[in-house]
């Protein structure tokens, strides 16, 4: 089967000597909430563990929960 395409998120990283706090994505995504502002998301399997994020959305359903 064929793997899911990755949407791009606007924007350019930011350099590894200068990462935010929180998740390193939530500067430029739209779905930020302000969990991701301040706690960086661990890893994780998806449940068939084909996939794996580090995102409080796919983690808990909802990013904005503090």
């Amino acid at each position: 089967h064929r793997a899911a395409r990755l949407n791009q998120i606007d924007g350019a990283m930011p350099r590894l000597h200068a990462m935010p706090d929180g998740c390193a994505f939530h500067p430029r995504c739209a779905s930020a909430g302000p969990r991701c502002a301040h706690t960086r998301p661990p890893l994780a399997a998806s449940p068939s563990g084909a996939t794996v994020s580090a995102c409080w959305l796919h983690q808990e359903g909802v990013a904005h929960a503090a």
